[in-house]
């Protein structure tokens, strides 16, 4: 059973057939998903154990009280699985989330599994679709939905922006207008492209010591 393809989770001696989850059942996956990242990121090992099994479970329809019966590296082959299988087919500028220092602060009315009532009213107030429909879109079709919705709303933000005073300062001392453009949210920002790798001769290199900082190792270590 080691050899058990990507598209099934073995839990006991239970195979289960993964499918790839419809909108709502993608969201409620998301949001799991961030509790396990942010318990990580905390370090908070209980937490994150919950949360796993929370996403196994949500994902499998299994009680969770069941999942800690289950050897653990069943449990975290089962979360692969089910977070390949999900993945959306398109690298969507609006899913590109940053790994955080510190926790985001939620706002004060935040509440559990806010996500989908997020998306389910944007996509039913600008499509006229009912929840049954929305909630059984294809999870690239409701996050392509969604962004172009996002963008047209920022686009006409930034119009109405560009039409009033406050979008311009005026210099007094070279009497010209400047126009300030309204901030983008960071899903609509250019992705910083990466520091280009210049070699340096060893005639440029300064006398002494040099040592080199070893991201992987987090010390400094001299270069080979």
């Amino acid at each position: 059973m080691e050899n058990l393809s990507a598209n099934h989770a073995l839990l006991g001696k239970v195979e289960y057939p993964l499918v790839r989850s419809k909108l709502r059942a993608w969201l409620v996956l998301e949001d799991l998903y961030s509790n396990i990242i942010e318990a990580a990121e905390l370090g908070n090992r209980t937490d994150f154990v919950s949360s796993m099994y929370s996403y196994v479970s949500a994902a499998l329809s299994i009680p969770t009280e069941d999942m800690q019966s289950y050897p653990w590296y069943e449990v975290t082959r089962a979360f692969r699985n089910i977070f390949a299988v999900n993945i959306p087919s398109f690298d969507f500028p609006l899913l590109r989330k940053k790994i955080q220092e510190k926790i985001k602060e939620k706002v004060e009315w935040e509440y559990p599994g806010r996500t989908w009532f997020v998306w389910l009213h944007l996509l039913a107030k600008n499509y006229g679709w009912d929840i049954k429909y929305v909630e059984n879109l294809d999870l690239d079709d409701g996050v392509a939905l969604l962004q172009e919705i996002l963008l047209d709303a920022q686009l006409e933000k930034e119009w109405t922006w560009s039409l009033s005073e406050i979008a311009y300062s005026s210099d007094p001392t070279t009497h010209t207008t400047k126009f300030i453009p309204l901030e983008r949210p960071e899903w609509m920002k250019p992705t910083p492209k990466p520091m280009k790798k210049v070699k340096i001769k060893a005639s440029e290199l300064p006398v002494g010591l040099v040592l080199k900082w070893d991201t992987d190792t987090n010390e400094y270590t001299r270069p080979q």
